[in-house]
């Protein structure tokens, strides 16, 4: 059975993560929780190398700044208002 942590929220995650990967215990994790939201609870994400872990981080990092207003990225407009 896989040592997973578990989920708390997004930034706390990706705070986790990067510790994990800082001392290199994500090789010894292989896996960590994370909330499905609502009814869906928690679900368990494996990684089998390192290559999957760096994915994990990355969809990890875009959540935490979705979760912490830090992602958002205003709208951009046409020089011209968008005419011609």
């Amino acid at each position: 059975m896989a040592e997973t942590t578990t989920f708390t929220s997004w930034s706390d995650l990706h705070g986790q993560m990067l510790d994990d990967l800082a001392s290199g215990s994500f090789r010894r994790m292989q896996g960590y929780s994370i909330s499905a939201g609502g009814a869906g609870g928690q679900r368990s994400v494996q990684f089998r190398n390192f290559t999957e872990f760096k994915q994990m981080l990355d969809l990890v990092k875009e959540k935490a700044d979705e979760e912490t207003g830090q992602g958002y990225r205003g709208r951009t407009y046409a020089a011209n208002g968008g005419r011609g």
